[in-house]
């Protein structure tokens, strides 16, 4: 008797076995779903395998197959058993994370009425050619191209290719790092294979698509959050049927079904989105390259500040990197001036964001008929309410967060749970009334701007009496259309000013803007985290690259108060190479990584001593578990400890992390540990492996 072998999407990884009823005989399929008694109910499973023996003598029928033809390939549920093991959830979990879920949503008819995708970046776009390469990015292409046609021959005879698969293509801002996407693009194209390329969010990027569209037309799908589920599944179809050759999109685009692999193109990859918050927390430059490996493709990962860990792996040979140090016609990187704020302070005007030196560079190129763009990440008006009198700080009672103010909304806001507070007008603790508002938000710089304006006007006649300013942050760009009207309006040369957070830290490129200002290069520094130092780096040196792509050059002010930290200085240098230097000399000491792998392994409940006590018993199983990698030093145990955010939404959070050389030494053991569902009286835990930060 053949029985068939199905997962859930639940937290249990746990292969189940059903009996195939006579009318379903010879229709199931290896990838297809099917419907199926589990537990009390019926239950959508994924079919992974048959087999001729069960490890349950009593088994129950399946009742239904709902796919005529497998939602997934081999290859893909290979990618997904993967997913599972590494990043330890469970199959099913996997495999539900790979489908869109309008594929997965079931309708009368499985088969979609075909009509006209309406994408928000579709609009008609002159069709370009390939441009002349440089120097330095013909050699690139050229070790590319290499590859390529090594990895083609063996991919058509069947054969496997022997060696690295991955391209570090380390570019400064500026320097042509998507015409050389482009042209390998076609390359592989014209072997009959297709390119995923992903980006770290379509919508902040829409430049980033037309360059695409304009060089390879129709045969470019367009996957990002802005689709509805039907938009999303007539993507997904066509791509199945094999209509495109260039799939874009953000991180799920991974999963794209492509049948004929080429190339997975990662821009911008240092970027922290590239990360899933959600079960499974797969990092998609990891899921890529064990694509790639599965299917006989290639990999470019492409950045002018790559992470310290794709940088380690290219010095080690892991990776090929191919470096581009110049821009396009040797066009200058923009000059970085480091303004110290403790030095700047204004005491008639202690709350003005800007300093002097910002002041005056606005002015003029505004005057000058230029644009500039100011950078700080943080939104709202104020960043903290406190009392002078006895130092209460007004935090969020859900999340152990403070509160910021937002005018916008006449409210303190939690940036973790959005609860909202009204501002109160005595201090809650001791009842005095020297309530302070401190620090600087989008909001107050865009406020701070118009009185700038006002000033100027005061003194000078002009004939704009008011500053056309650009708002983006996650409160200014509520609908989905204003971030294309703000680029848009941008773009034409409607605004002068653009001010925002880290979404424009990426994928502009505007002639006219000659001059980017940080008003405050340290908001990420302040954070308890090993990643601060190259966050505060790549920060500075992205926005930094925003600027001198035109003939009129551009400048860069960075204001801080930490002017001779490393990272800062680095930036203003733009010396990657003598940032990671001083950088992996630090993690090589503690073993953060590239040097080691972090596992973290979070508790959270509604009852501290719960979270506590749960976190506390998994370390002593844990280490029992891990004795003898411990004793090798192999793996190393910090903690159990309170999380640096103690609480977010209600619920405590405890901790611990895993220091390992090898996370495929501890998979097993862990897996025992864990095997349970990760949610049990009211205690939930993730693992989560190589986390981004471990807030």
């Amino acid at each position: 008797m053949r029985y068939v072998e199905i997962v859930f999407p639940v937290p249990l990884d746990k292969c189940f076995h059903y009996l195939i009823p006579d009318g379903l005989q010879g229709i199931l399929k290896i990838g297809a779903r099917v419907r199926a008694p589990f537990g009390k109910r019926s239950s959508l499973g994924y079919c992974i395998g048959f087999s001729d023996t069960s490890p349950v003598s009593s088994l129950k029928d399946i009742e239904e197959v709902i796919d005529p033809e497998p939602l997934l390939t081999e290859e893909m549920l290979s990618l997904c058993r993967w997913i599972a093991d590494y990043y330890f959830c469970s199959y099913g979990q996997a495999i539900e994370c790979a489908l869109p879920s309008g594929v997965r949503k079931i309708t009368k008819s499985m088969h979609t009425k075909k009509s006209k995708l309406v994408d928000p970046f579709s609009e008609p776009v002159q069709r370009t050619e390939p441009f002349v390469l440089t120097t330095y990015q013909q050699e690139a292409f050229d070790k590319i191209l290499e590859t390529i046609d090594k990895s083609s021959s063996r991919y058509t005879s069947g054969q496997g290719f022997k060696g690295s698969r991955v391209f570090l293509l380390h570019g400064i801002t500026g320097s042509g790092k998507t015409e050389v996407y482009l042209q390998v693009m076609a390359r592989v194209k014209e072997s009959g294979r297709q390119t995923i390329v992903l980006v770290p969010e379509i919508s902040l990027t829409p430049q980033t698509v037309q360059w695409f569209r304009a060089r390879f037309g129709d045969e470019v799908a367009v996957l990002h959050s802005h689709l509805t589920d039907k938009q999303r599944k007539e993507q997904w179809h066509r791509i199945r049927k094999g209509e495109v050759s260039v799939v874009i999109g953000a991180r799920s685009a991974i999963f794209a079904p492509i049948r004929a692999l080429g190339l997975i193109v990662i821009d911008e990859e240092h970027e922290t989105s590239f990360k899933q918050p959600s079960t499974p927390l797969y990092n998609v430059r990891e899921v890529a390259i064990e694509r790639a490996r599965l299917e006989n493709a290639l990999v470019i990962l492409g950045s002018a500040t790559p992470s310290l860990e794709s940088y380690y792996r290219s010095l080690s040979g892991r990776y090929h990197r191919l470096v581009l140090p110049e821009r396009i016609e040797k066009k200058p990187l923009p000059e970085v001036e480091v303004v110290n704020m403790l030095v700047e302070i204004d005491p008639k005007r202690p709350s003005n964001p800007f300093s002097r030196k910002l002041e005056l560079n606005i002015q003029d190129e505004i005057l000058a008929g230029n644009q500039v763009i100011l950078f700080l990440n943080r939104r709202g008006f104020i960043t903290m309410i406190k009392c002078f009198r006895c130092g209460f700080i007004m935090r969020c009672q859900r999340c152990q967060i403070t509160l910021a103010y937002h005018k916008q909304f006449n409210k303190a806001l939690c940036h973790y749970c959005n609860q909202r507070y009204d501002l109160p007008m005595v201090c809650p603790d001791c009842g005095h009334p020297n309530i302070k508002l401190i620090g600087t938000g989008t909001e107050r710089v865009e406020e701070e701007l118009q009185r700038l304006w006002r000033e100027i006007n005061f003194t000078q006649v002009l004939a704009k009496e008011k500053l056309s300013i650009s708002r983006m942050d996650s409160d200014a760009m509520r609908k989905k259309k204003l971030y294309k009207e703000t680029l848009h309006t941008f773009y034409t040369g409607e605004t002068d000013v653009l001010v925002g957070t880290q979404m424009i830290a990426k994928g502009l490129d505007y002639p006219n803007v000659t001059l980017v200002g940080v008003v405050s290069a340290d908001t990420v520094l302040y954070l308890k985290d090993f990643r601060s130092a190259e966050r505060t780096f790549q920060l500075v040196t992205q926005v930094a690259g925003r600027t001198g792509r035109g003939p009129k050059g551009g400048r860069v002010i960075v204001q801080t108060v930490n002017p001779s930290h490393y990272s800062i200085v680095a930036g203003a240098r733009h010396d990657y190479d003598g940032f990671a230097r001083q950088e992996l000399l630090y993690r090589s000491e503690l073993n953060y990584p590239p040097f080691r792998h972090l596992i973290r392994i979070l508790v959270t409940a509604k009852d501290e001593v719960k979270a506590k006590q749960s976190i506390e018993r998994y370390a002593k199983v844990i280490s029992e578990k891990l004795s003898s990698f411990i004793q090798s030093c192999d793996v190393e145990v910090l903690g159990p400890a309170p999380a640096p955010i103690l609480k977010i939404r209600n619920k405590y959070r405890w901790h611990l992390v895993l220091k390992v050389k090898d996370v495929w030494q501890v998979q097993k053991p862990l897996k025992e540990i864990f095997r349970v569902p990760f949610a049990k009286g009211g205690v939930f835990v993730s693992i989560d492996t190589d986390p981004m930060n471990l807030l």
